[in-house]
């Protein structure tokens, strides 16, 4: 029985290890509620969880997930946690208030509840999820985090004995994140990759160790009276030490994947050379008896090297080809790498050199074992020294329990492991940084290296916005009076005191958002907002030469550094790049994330045709995943825009063979953007071109029946104080702004005033740029009127699976642009879930229902749950065979 919180995903394989038949329960609960009231049998751990479920409630118990108004929240929504049943307690003894605040009766159903402070989501098998203490969730960036589960994910590793989460900053919309931190005392603070098992005699202190290395008791000693001769040598000093260090053991590896062109040219060295004049194959290293019997082995992670699923291979030196041998079920494990599990899991790949005995036994008998070391030695330096020169690191792993991975290889009995690496991608410039690390200071380098360590191991396990600003690391933890952590007494950063009390802005416009990118690029900051200050992100003078050269080549502007200095942000640099507009060229396609190893997807605005709100969706889908967004002709305010759906699908296709010339196509679409979306893939279809993903993102198909005989009673001819009420109206709800907009009070103004009063609105709660003219309402305004008055009757039913994302809730009758065009598009939809989409597909249609309305599945707290089911479907249609796709 396990009782926590937070359970981490390894501990179950860990226990296992030990009792193999054994049977595992998570319990949770409160003392107010008998302690234990919610479980979870735990049988085969997903690793895309973030921790083991909470589960259900207990037999005479009930749990609740309930959001403001005391409704059960829905499926993926975050809510409070509440207890009921027969465990409950009566109240709190002699303490009238705090019972008042925690025992609760529901309005409707009258039960008695505990309100625990912890936060939690159903899951769609109706387990529940817990999100951790509601105290402890900040909202930062835009983005609400959740600081028990970067703890969590801390404490996964085994670098870490204890971690504790903090938001620091007086700002409740603005603070920085920083993570405290105890070593494990277990754990050598040592620059290798070896760690041998505690044994008596073996020096373990890294001080001592450091000074055992200084004393070189590897060279033979000599005495004064010892005859020598000085050897010439005639050589580049600079050169001699690049070659020295072009062989050296890596311990931090890029995150991007390996492309397989860089992959192969490695391995080759490996390869067997045939001549025709030569009864036996050549390698480039010595073996005993030309026998070479030592065989090579990869283990390679998912999406870690391009083209190649993950699992087990064999490299066939012969044919120059990895052989698939088996996949990586249960492959991963702290204790199967001990100490050196955090480089593990940085890295793409491990390589395994493993002797086949009877491939030289009979030659060499009991000396067989020796020649296969030696023959894996001289593999070895090969492989070290090569790999660099395709951006390849490698490291040495000494102490490995081999046996677990063992029968993922399904080795005969006569073969046996010699040695081992683990490698990844490398930048070129990792080599001079290990030099410099190498001879710093004993304590600041260990110091050092935990820390890259943890940075690298969270990257892996968290999305960028949960990433911790700052790692430090204690000695111990300051306990209260009554031995629990005091959290106000962790010491804060110097460089984190002064922190600006300024809310998260997303891009307004595409200057703002080409500097967003740019931004992040070079300070590998993500997401960045537009008033974000340079220098207080990580920027400094020498990045600031990076930057300004980066602007000069998106821009076509060449800028001073003091232009930099003087407006720090986002938002200052975008005013003096709009002061003369004509360098932008305004384009439909709009890259919001172009870095990424996998297939773009395209994404299609909804009526009012803008995308900048696509952001935050991007951002949720990860920096792996490209991500271009298609916005209206027409926003600009100047040209004329489509007003039938074929033209814009037809102009959106050019713009996408633009970036991807070929199939098979990623493409979606929300709201009207669905319908759009849907012809883009019927006229790609036609052309030959493969779709592989068809998302259409809460937009109902087109009831053309309905359309055309009610087309007579719709109010399509708005008035633009109507349009503008609507538009306000929309993005208020979107971006959980209130804009002081009135249907009455524009109906006063002239249109130019409107646009102008508007604008200004706009503007006050940073939704548009501060000198941002009309132009850009005008453009809004043109497009929803086009896309609105578009009538669109598919002509040919579409071959293949439309995924549908649908939102649960109704957006309210207000913000509709008519009470008849509302009634046509929700009474249709009541009696068909799928929305009307199933007559138009010839596959099926997959439904996904996430929380919200129409708009706000775009906005926190929702978008999450919208961007976990489009990733899920992104990745099922990647990894898909194109056989197998529906």
């Amino acid at each position: 029985l396990l009782s926590g919180d937070w359970i981490p995903l390894n501990l179950p394989q860990q226990i296992k290890a030990t009792w193999t038949d054994i049977e595992l329960v998570s319990l949770g609960g409160a003392t107010e509620a008998s302690i234990w009231s919610i479980y979870y049998p735990i049988g085969e751990v997903d690793p895309n969880w973030r921790s083991i479920p909470y589960g259900k409630p207990l037999g005479n118990q009930t749990m609740h997930v309930l959001n403001q108004w005391m409704e059960p929240a829905p499926v993926w929504v975050p809510g409070q946690i509440y207890i009921g049943g027969l465990g409950l307690a009566r109240g709190y003894w002699k303490d009238e208030e705090k019972t008042a605040k925690h025992f609760i009766r529901h309005p409707l159903t009258q039960e008695q509840l505990y309100k625990t402070g912890d936060l939690g989501r159903y899951l769609p098998d109706g387990n529940i999820e817990f999100l951790g203490r509601e105290d402890f969730q900040v909202k930062i960036n835009g983005y609400r985090i959740e600081l028990g589960e970067i703890e969590a994910t801390l404490m996964r590793n085994s670098l870490v004995k204890k971690a504790v989460v903090n938001a620091i900053g007086d700002s409740i919309d603005r603070k920085k994140i920083v993570a405290y931190i105890v070593p494990s005392e277990m754990q050598p603070k040592l620059p290798e990759a070896y760690h041998p098992s505690e044994k008596e005699g073996i020096i373990f202190d890294p001080v001592e160790r450091i000074e055992f290395k200084l004393k070189q008791h590897g060279l033979r000693k000599l005495e004064s009276t010892n005859k020598g001769i000085d050897l010439p040598l005639d050589i580049d000093e600079e050169a001699l030490t690049k070659a020295y260090f072009h062989r050296q053991s890596y311990r931090q590896f890029q995150l991007q994947p390996l492309e397989l062109k860089e992959f192969s040219q490695f391995l080759s060295c490996l390869r067997q050379l045939s001549l025709a004049d030569k009864p036996l194959p050549k390698y480039l290293y010595p073996s005993a008896g030309n026998l070479y019997p030592v065989q090579s082995y990869l283990m390679i992670k998912s999406e870690r090297l391009t083209g190649i699923e993950a699992g087990i291979y064999y490299y066939c030196p012969r044919q120059h080809r990895l052989v698939f041998i088996s996949d990586l079920t249960n492959a991963e494990g702290d204790n199967i790498y001990g100490g050196n599990q955090s480089l593990v899991e940085q890295a793409a790949f491990s390589l395994f050199l493993i002797a086949k005995l009877d491939a030289i036994t009979p030659m060499y008998g009991e000396l067989a074992e020796r020649f296969c070391l030696l023959e894996a030695g001289h593999i070895g330096q090969l492989l070290m020294t090569t790999a660099p020169d395709f951006g390849i690191g490698l490291c040495p792993i000494g102490n490995l329990d081999f046996q677990q991975l063992s029968d993922l290889f399904k080795l005969e009995s006569h073969q046996m492991l010699l040695y081992s690496f683990v490698g990844g991608k490398i930048e070129p410039a990792q080599a001079q940084q290990w030099l410099t690390s190498s001879v710093s200071p004993p304590k600041s380098s260990s110091h050092s290296d935990t820390v890259s360590q943890l940075r690298k191991h969270l990257q892996l396990h968290l999305p960028d916005y949960m990433l911790p600003s700052k790692l430090m690391l204690l000695d111990s933890l300051p306990l209260s009076a009554n031995g629990k952590i005091d959290r106000r007494a962790l010491p804060v950063p110097d460089n984190l005191q002064d922190l600006e009390e300024e809310t998260f802005i997303a891009p307004r416009d595409l200057v703002e958002l080409k500097l967003t990118q740019i931004w992040s690029e070079v300070l590998n900051v993500f997401p960045v907002g537009v008033q974000s200050n340079f220098f207080d992100i990580g920027g400094d003078s020498i990045v600031a030469i990076r930057l300004m050269a980066q602007i000069e080549e998106q821009f076509q502007r060449n800028l001073s550094l003091a232009t930099l200095f003087q407006g720090q942000t986002i938002e200052k640099l975008a005013t003096v790049l709009r002061e003369e507009q004509e360098y932008i060229s305004w384009s439909s396609l709009v890259p919001i994330q172009t870095s990424g190893s996998k297939p773009p997807f395209f994404c299609i605005a909804g009526g009012g045709g803008n995308v900048l709100y696509f952001y935050h969706l991007s951002c949720y889908l990860g920096q792996e995943q490209p991500f271009y967004a298609l916005q209206a002709v027409g926003l600009d305010g100047e040209s004329e825009p489509f007003t039938r759906v074929e033209d814009m699908a037809a102009h959106y296709i050019g713009l996408i063979k633009s970036i991807q010339p070929e199939g098979p196509y990623f493409l979606g679409g929300h709201s009207f953007g669905g319908l759009v979306a849907f012809e883009v893939a019927q006229q790609l279809q036609k052309q030959g071109d493969e779709i592989a993903l068809l998302a259409v993102l809460d937009m109902h198909a087109p009831d053309t029946d309905k359309l055309e005989s009610s087309s007579h009673k719709l109010d399509l001819d708005w008035n633009s104080a109507k349009m503008l009420t609507s538009i306000a109206g929309i993005f208020g709800r979107m971006f959980g702004k209130n804009i002081d907009v009135s249907y009455e009070f524009l109906q006063q103004l002239t249109f130019d005033d409107q646009l102008n009063y508007v604008n200004e609105q706009f503007q006050k709660v940073n939704l548009f740029p501060p000198e941002t003219g009309v132009k850009q309402i005008r453009g809004l305004i043109q497009v929803a009127k086009a896309n609105q008055n578009a009538c669109y009757v598919p002509q040919e039913v579409y071959p293949t699976q439309i995924t549908l994302l649908r939102a649960s809730e109704e957006v309210p009758i207000e913000l509709a642009p008519s009470v008849d065009i509302y009634r046509l598009l929700y009474d249709s939809r009541k009696n068909d879930p799928m929305w009307g989409w199933s007559k138009f597909s010839a596959g099926k249609v997959e439904l996904h229902p996430v929380p919200g309305d129409h708009l706000t599945i775009m906005t926190e707290p929702y978008i999450g749950a919208l961007a976990e089911k489009l990733k899920s479907s992104l990745e099922k249609a990647q990894t898909a065979n194109p056989m197998e796709r529906p």
